[in-house]
């Protein structure tokens, strides 16, 4: 068993998030507008409008609504917030990623084309603090371990049986507590890979 101190802990998170979006999009990330043969599906937590996900001003408030809706060739454009897996307190529920669905992080909710955004500025966090205690900064990102607090969900993100087709980018992850003794909730920090992906 590894033990792990604040500092290890971050630089591990990094490096994981870091490896997974450079080996993922590596030749695969189209610089256009819009998907080829896709759509556009966008998510903003403070839309008020038809809650549709055609435009940013009707985007999903949830990711999840997105992610159901989204097919292969789409992307899902998200705008800058704290997304949470459910609002419910059922911890096995996660983001699971699908083959040949990209999902973006890092928008301010006006851009019209993906190269327009700034995953830098507007911070996109997906967090498993789905009973809403954990010590957190402004941005809603718990920067230390010890202040996760009661049950968060087990796993933030999840891929199982996505294959390389798939992309997270623009995105930070926090508040995934993997901590009960059974396989697969023992494993994982806040993303979790069942399975293989080809570079």
């Amino acid at each position: 068993m590894f033990a792990f101190n604040r500092r290890h802990l971050a630089s591990l998170l990094f490096v994981v998030c870091a490896l997974l979006v450079v080996g993922w999009t590596h030749g695969r990330v189209s610089h256009s507008s819009s998907p080829v043969g896709g759509a556009v599906i966008y998510v903003d937590h403070a839309a008020t409008g038809n809650s549709d996900g055609s435009t940013w001003e009707h985007a999903y408030p949830s990711l999840q609504s997105a992610l159901t809706a989204a097919t292969s060739g789409d992307e899902i454009w998200v705008a800058q917030g704290v997304y949470k897996p459910t609002s419910t307190a059922d911890r096995t529920l996660s983001f699971a990623m699908k083959s040949g669905v990209a999902i973006y992080g890092g928008f301010a909710a006006t851009e019209t084309l993906r190269t327009e955004r700034d995953w830098e500025t507007n911070i996109t966090v997906l967090s498993g603090d789905i009973d809403n205690n954990d010590i957190t900064d402004p941005n809603g990102v718990v920067t230390d371990t010890a202040n996760i607090v009661g049950n968060n969900s087990y796993h933030v993100v999840v891929s199982n049986g996505a294959d390389d087709t798939a992309i997270l980018d623009g995105f930070t992850i926090t508040s995934g507590h993997a901590n009960l003794h059974s396989v697969p909730i023992d494993r994982g920090l806040d993303f979790t890979l069942l399975g293989e992906i080809q570079p």
